[in-house]
């Protein structure tokens, strides 16, 4: 993915491209309550809950 991961808009472009191009899980998925587990270092980590935050 040619994505800037270095911004929360860039990390929420990561996240929604994986959940919809490679996993194929469309948006009604989560209205179940069912949850992704992402993972990663320290500042992916800080960036997916600053993304979290704004949800």
């Amino acid at each position: 993915m040619k994505i800037d991961e270095s911004s929360l808009e860039g990390n929420k472009a990561v996240v929604e491209t994986i959940i919809e191009e490679v996993l194929g899980l469309e948006e009604g998925w989560f209205a179940a309550g069912k949850m992704v587990v992402v993972a990663g270092d320290l500042a992916t980590v800080k960036k997916l809950r600053g993304l979290k935050g704004l949800l």
